[in-house]
């Protein structure tokens, strides 16, 4: 960022609460880097779990759970079920809440939320983000691109194993 949003004028980089922040030259309005938060879905079924192939970057020809970032005006939870329908096609309920987990880059930071859901309808068909729509056996899936579904899979599976189910939503 190079300009105030709230003014207009030329930003610096400031020492603030510990650590660097964006502050304007004019104003003095510091303007924090929040973390941007996203939605995803591990859908498992019969035949294994449901992944989409990224057709789009971050992750561009990687496996990765459908999903994406919660839109103003929007809970974690609708943005987890619009993001399955827009990269799938499919209509999906959610069982609980696998975890939620953060990550930093160069560019941004952000916290991936991340639902068990479960199939109500629609037919698989790749769309928006997603060049695929496959399922996988448990067994045979591929390397997931992001780190945040990595963790969300080792737990799923751990819960499996354990016979847990995910947390409930309230």
């Amino acid at each position: 960022m190079k300009f105030c949003p709230s003014c207009g004028s030329s930003l610096s980089t400031r020492f603030v609460e510990g650590r660097d922040r964006w502050v304007c030259e004019l104003c003095d309005a510091v303007h924090y880097r929040n973390p941007v938060p996203s939605a995803t879905c591990l859908i498992p079924t019969e035949l294994g779990v449901v992944l989409i192939k990224r057709g789009q970057a971050p992750g561009l020809g990687g496996w990765a759970f459908p999903g994406g970032f919660v839109d103003a005006e929007e809970t974690a939870a609708d943005a987890a079920i619009r993001e399955v329908k827009e990269e799938t096609n499919l209509d999906v309920a959610l069982d609980g809440l696998l975890g939620v987990y953060s990550y930093i880059d160069p560019y941004k930071s952000g916290l991936v939320v991340v639902y068990q859901a479960r199939i109500v309808g629609g037919q698989p068909r790749p769309g928006d983000d997603a060049a695929e729509v496959a399922t996988f056996q448990v067994d045979g899936l591929p390397p997931l691109v992001f780190e945040s579904h990595r963790r969300a899979l080792d737990l799923w599976r751990k819960m499996a194993a354990q016979g847990a189910s995910p947390l409930p939503l309230l």
